[in-house]
């Protein structure tokens, strides 16, 4: 203990600049601040207008199961979605459409290949029933794909993504322009 107050005088007394250095060193090897997290659209509903693969609701698979929502408005509504990972560039995952309602009738077209190739269409369930796709994989382009009533049955309904390999997946509407 003497030797703590002997070695704290002698600093003081011969203008010692001990603790200074001590500090700046501490700086020095200090790791860099976290940088903020990345800002994702906490909106778990479609974006309007979304008719066309062009104006497409983007949606950014992550952590986290989170349903989006939307709604067809008339019977030739169409809404349009593109689905990409923000956790990894190659996922398998299972997509269920369900509607809200018992009286919703939906199917559910996948645009596959190019452009300008015909949307493979799912169209199982019926009134008040799922669509879904067991297992879809999501590459480093965006895919898309659309909902669409079938007959006068329109309505609500809930999209949700599951990650095959035991993980759910959160859906976040983003603008096409952050998909790209």
């Amino acid at each position: 203990m003497r030797f703590f107050f002997v070695v704290a005088f002698a600093s003081t007394a011969f203008n010692c600049k001990c603790e200074d250095s001590v500090r700046k060193a501490m700086d020095e090897k200090r790791p860099a601040p976290a940088s903020a997290p990345e800002v994702v659209s906490k909106a778990t509903a479609e974006i309007e207008p979304n008719d066309a693969p062009e104006r497409a609701t983007g949606i950014a698979l992550g952590h986290e199961l989170r349903p989006l929502h939307g709604e067809l408005s008339s019977a030739s509504d169409i809404d349009w979605y593109s689905l990409s990972s923000a956790v990894s560039p190659s996922e398998i995952i299972e997509l269920r459409v369900s509607p809200d309602g018992t009286d919703t009738n939906l199917s559910l077209h996948v645009q596959s290949g190019a452009d300008n190739a015909p949307p493979l269409t799912y169209d199982v369930g019926g009134s008040g029933e799922a669509e879904v796709i067991a297992a879809m994989k999501i590459g480093e382009t965006p895919l898309k794909f659309a909902i669409r009533a079938v007959g006068a049955d329109f309505g609500a309904y809930t999209i949700q993504a599951t990650r095959r390999m035991g993980r759910a997946s959160r859906l976040n509407p983003t603008t096409t322009s952050q998909m790209r």
